[in-house]
């Protein structure tokens, strides 16, 4: 997925953020933080509904963790059902950690082969900008607590 990464690096460029400083230990992963939130880049092979792969990449950012309190699941629950029809490209989803803890993750999939790095970057400026808020928002709102936050996210695996 070489011309791939270099699209991804040239989207990273147009926002005036080195690209080197966002490299993991991963291939074909990137990282970069908004505020204190982290923003994940992944790139791998996607298919369409026709069964025809090309690259995508995931923009990935892990909000909060759910509260374990039946009532304040929920709450959050109907608050994020709620906004998810403010969203354009983003959604929200639950995924379980390898703690056992379930969280909730802000994220958006895009074809690279179809859009271009200025586009692309326009959409992960946006969305850094709202993973970011939502972050905001949820830790007022469910009073998080961050002691696991360094638990790596989940793996997108084929």
């Amino acid at each position: 997925m070489r011309e791939e990464n270099v699209k991804i690096r040239d989207i990273f460029r147009i926002l005036h953020i080195d690209p080197e400083l966002c490299v993991t230990e991963k291939e074909n992963e990137w990282i970069f933080h908004r505020g204190n939130t982290s923003i994940y880049l992944i790139v791998k092979e996607g298919k369409n509904y026709k069964a025809i792969a090309s690259p995508i990449v995931i923009f990935a950012s892990r909000l909060i963790f759910l509260p374990v309190q039946r009532e304040n699941k929920a709450s959050l629950m109907l608050y994020l059902l709620e906004q998810s029809h403010l969203l354009v490209h983003e959604s929200f989803s639950i995924a379980l950690e390898s703690n056992g803890a379930e969280a909730v993750y802000f994220s958006s999939t895009f074809n690279l082969n179809e859009n271009s790095a200025g586009y692309l970057a326009d959409c992960l400026d946006n969305f850094s900008y709202y993973a970011m808020k939502y972050d905001q928002i949820l830790e007022e709102k469910m009073k998080k607590d961050n002691t696991e936050k360094t638990i790596k996210p989940f793996i997108l695996e084929d």
